[in-house]
């Protein structure tokens, strides 16, 4: 098994994944918490830290990674990454075991923060800038083309799959 797992049940992002080297896991369960919850279970007791992306985020670099990573402190805090715009959750980085409830949806970047802080984990948050600019509305995708003319076409052709 490699160091990353995609999870889903699109067929391009299935493409995407094994094109870059990454295990392709169909997700089977309808709870996106639930299912989060399983594989970073999964990932905690073969001794990895398990970090949560989700796949809306078309800005996205290697040093947004790196970043995130960073701000663990060599693994010793839990890292959370807030959405610009919804008061969502874009990346859940969760180094260590614990009882840390996933709570993925409308608000969660809120109640992920207050439940970091009552199990009293060690926490930061991360704003790189490629990890809190998701899609999760047609007006987002039209802001973006305006940020970036030509977004929606390379986000929607098969060049993608190169990228």
């Amino acid at each position: 098994m490699s160091d990353v797992w995609v999870v889903g049940t699109d067929e391009l992002v299935e493409q995407v994944a094994k094109i870059h080297g990454a295990d392709w896991i169909p997700d089977i369960g309808t709870d996106l918490n639930q299912s989060v919850s399983t594989y970073f279970a999964l990932a905690w007791s073969l001794g990895m830290a398990p970090l949560y992306l989700p796949g809306d985020l078309p800005y996205v670099q290697r040093r947004d990674i790196q970043l995130l990573l960073d701000s663990s402190q060599n693994m010793k805090n839990t890292v959370l990454t807030p959405a610009q715009r919804s008061g969502g959750t874009n990346a859940i980085l969760i180094p260590d075991p614990s009882a840390f409830r996933l709570q993925l949806g409308t608000g969660s970047f809120r109640k992920h923060v207050s439940e970091a802080a009552t199990l009293l984990l060690p926490f930061s948050i991360n704003y790189s800038l490629g990890l809190t600019l998701d899609l999760d509305t047609s007006s987002d995708l039209k802001d973006y083309e305006g940020l970036t003319p030509g977004i929606t076409r390379r986000l929607t052709t098969e060049d993608y799959l190169s990228v």
